[in-house]
């Protein structure tokens, strides 16, 4: 009897943590991809005034699927594009904002590992970690139309409408030319 109190006990204790998680992660994630994107921006618009400082608030709280290991993050028309990391799990996803539904999905191939997304155009231009592989799909049918190569690993991406910003996890953020994935200059990070 002892013991069935415990597993009861111990149930009832995952559920409330995995019922906090779905409420904390997604404010979480809209919270730092909104600041990763400002981040980026205000690296691309050097002043000569200083430092810029921006407070952010929470504007509003969303479901989201507390499974997904979220590595790149892009909104659009009423939609989320997400690319999900680990080996074998990848994905590219469409999902529904307001009810944290996925609504179109792509798995990856299970030795790549989904990073950084950006929207360029009509294009959906997703990082792999470790495979210098970048994967680029059709914005609306999420079909795979291209793929490019590059040196180093993907992590984080970003577009200002007419170029990428690619990270590799070190100081050093190159620029991408969207059609001919030349790396065109970079952005040292201090």
């Amino acid at each position: 009897m002892k013991g069935q109190a415990a597993k009861s006990g111990r149930e009832k204790a995952k559920r409330e943590t995995a019922r906090t998680h779905r409420r904390f992660w997604p404010t979480v994630l809209i919270v730092f991809s909104g600041l990763a994107v400002l981040a980026a921006g205000l690296l691309l618009l050097q002043s000569d005034t200083g430092v810029s400082t921006t407070k952010a608030r929470v504007l509003n709280r969303y479901p989201h699927d507390p499974q997904a290991f979220t590595q790149g993050l892009v909104y659009s028309n009423g939609f989320l594009y997400e690319s999900t990391g680990q080996y074998g799990e990848s994905t590219l996803r469409r999902v529904a904002l307001e009810t944290g539904e996925v609504v179109a999905e792509v798995r990856l191939e299970p030795e790549l590992f989904g990073e950084g997304l950006a929207l360029q155009g009509n294009r959906l231009i997703q990082l792999t970690w470790k495979a210098g592989r970048g994967l680029v799909y059709d914005g609306e049918t999420l079909e795979k139309v291209d793929e490019f190569e590059y040196e180093g690993e993907g992590w984080g991406l970003v577009t200002d409408g007419k170029r990428l910003l690619m990270s590799s996890g070190s100081s050093r953020l190159q620029v991408v030319d969207p059609e001919t994935w030349e790396v065109t200059g970079e952005v040292r990070v201090r």
